[in-house]
């Protein structure tokens, strides 16, 4: 036989030889038994590395912030156990009534394990709005489950009867009250009248405009002129087919139509006078105490964050030009309204972000003088009062009294569905929860006027 092939075989004897035997069990061995099925685990007592605990209300609770029951049950959830004495020492002192005459909320709470439970409320009274906030502290009493988003845990709701439709509230406050008169349409904003001084709700729909008193309750309806989407706005996010002032006259309020034209309505003749068109889509009016001069805040359709103030007379001639005159950082390409208010007949204050002191603030524009200042906001005299109340909310928005006396604020609630209206003094110590609803503003130092929400109405925070 050839050398070369006996080598080749002996080799290829000792590969396979090799590989029969790594293949053979030992002498002895067993073959493995099957791994036993793992037990179910208890609920952890820790959360993984990076997740934080959380406790809220069950998202189908969160949405509705009218009932027509006087008892009403809320469900929770968390993703760890729950210390139960300290939640249910906790929970007494986080509930609050708008009710002028409500002394204590009755309650019970019932665990339906030791990550979940229900807070049933009772007794409710006709048009009471509840306050309840499901959280506690740690046991090292620092910050709550929820520190950074405390309205996951919380919740508000009104017992409202069948039927009863929402209404217009004006809240006093000395004595703490409330009288509720008819809601007058959607899209309500207040406004004072320049000659008496006294305030009425603006809204508007289809069929015109509404002009409701704040005193006695009566409505009066406009018609609206025709709108002209001139710029082809319609269906943009922040469109307003009507911008209304917070001011009215004897005779006459002043309307922008489809953020393009400005009307004169004569409030005793109904009839409407077109004064101006924009060459530039407008984000914002208010007209002067007396009537005679208007200020708008006007933008070019692509939306950016500068806006210019051009003031008018009531016979739609340009007065006063005063390019960029505001500055509100948004989403380039959506319409934001710009606020203005008049100081007096000659002055006017627009707000504005001031970049170089790093907050909200107006610019005020002396229209004979052609000349500009900056003006702070008011809550830059206040700083520690709002760090007070964000430490307790993380989110406010602030609405302090014409006397600078108090303070109105309004925070998420039902998981940011809707909004809260709470009022304190500058202490921020005596703090009283005034309902939920939509702010309309100040009446006066010692009342505010507010909207109750519709009846499965749903709002996001913005």
């Amino acid at each position: 036989m050839n050398i070369r092939l006996m080598l080749c075989l002996s080799v290829l004897a000792a590969v396979l030889s090799g590989c029969f035997q790594a293949a053979s069990p030992e002498a002895g061995s067993v073959p493995p038994a099957p791994s036993p099925t793992p037990a179910i685990s208890p609920s952890p007592t820790e959360l993984p590395p990076g997740e934080p605990q959380y406790l809220r209300m069950n998202p189908d609770e969160k949405r509705f912030p009218v009932t027509d029951r006087n008892s009403v049950t809320f469900r929770f959830s968390s993703n760890l156990e729950l210390n139960r004495s300290l939640l249910e020492q906790a929970l007494p002192k986080q509930l609050a009534s708008n009710h002028p005459g409500r002394a204590s909320l009755s309650y019970t709470l019932e665990w339906q394990s030791g990550k979940e439970f229900a807070l049933t409320f009772s007794d409710l009274l006709p048009r009471e709005i509840i306050h309840f906030q499901a959280d506690y502290p740690p046991a090292d009493g620092h910050g709550r489950i929820n520190e950074e988003m405390p309205h996951l845990s919380g919740g508000a709701v009104q017992y409202r009867e069948s039927g009863l439709a929402a209404a217009t509230v004006v809240t006093e406050l000395e004595p703490f009250q409330h009288r509720y008169l008819p809601s007058a349409k959607p899209f309500q904003q207040m406004a004072k009248h320049a000659e008496t001084g006294l305030s009425y709700t603006l809204a508007y729909d289809d069929a015109g405009l509404y002009i409701a008193s704040l005193s006695d309750g009566a409505v009066r309806t406009l018609p609206l002129p025709a709108a002209e989407d001139r710029f082809s706005l319609k269906g943009l996010h922040g469109y307003e087919a009507v911008i209304l002032p917070k001011i009215l006259y004897e005779d006459a309020i002043y309307a922008v139509m489809s953020h393009s034209q400005v009307y004169r309505i004569n409030t005793r003749t109904e009839q409407a006078r077109l004064i101006y068109t924009s060459a530039k889509p407008i984000v914002g009016m208010s007209s002067s105490p007396n009537g005679k001069l208007i200020g708008l805040m006007l933008q070019d359709e692509r939306f950016l964050s500068e806006a210019d103030l051009v003031i008018i007379n009531e016979k739609g001639q340009v007065r006063n030009t005063f390019p960029e005159a505001a500055y509100i950082s948004h989403s380039d390409g959506y319409i934001n309204i710009y606020p203005l208010e008049w100081v007096n007949d000659n002055r006017v204050r627009v707000r504005t972000e001031l970049p170089e002191k790093q907050y909200r603030g107006y610019r005020e524009f002396d229209l004979a003088a052609q000349t500009a200042v900056e003006v702070p906001d008011v809550g830059q005299q206040h700083q520690e009062l709002l760090r007070k109340l964000e430490e307790k909310e993380r989110e406010i928005f602030p609405f302090f009294s014409p006397d600078q006396n108090r303070l109105v604020y309004i925070t998420r609630s039902n998981d940011g569905f809707f909004m809260e209206i709470w009022v304190t003094d500058l202490t921020g110590d005596k703090q009283r929860f005034v309902g939920i609803g939509h702010f309309l503003g100040w009446v006066s130092p010692t009342a505010i006027a507010w909207a109750e929400y519709s009846a499965g109405e749903v709002k996001y925070w913005r």
